[in-house]
């Protein structure tokens, strides 16, 4: 992890989570990912766990760029 704060991440994560997982992790997710990684974008998603599955499975892959 220290080598990604290195780094300086940037763009978007996209996160599904239960309506139930929402409610108690989603806004400490948020917050910790705001204080540790500023430049990345967090995508939240609340949906049941049958639609977040067909969300990922209509999407195409994503492209994963490493820097170094």
């Amino acid at each position: 992890m220290r080598s990604a704060q290195q780094a300086r991440l940037t763009g978007t994560v996209s996160v599904g989570l239960a309506p139930t997982t929402a409610a108690v992790l989603g806004l400490p997710l948020m917050q910790a990912m705001r204080e540790r990684y500023p430049d990345v974008r967090l995508h939240m998603v609340e949906s049941l766990s049958g639609h977040l599955s067909a969300m990922l499975n209509a999407r195409p892959r994503p492209r994963i760029e490493h820097c170094a």
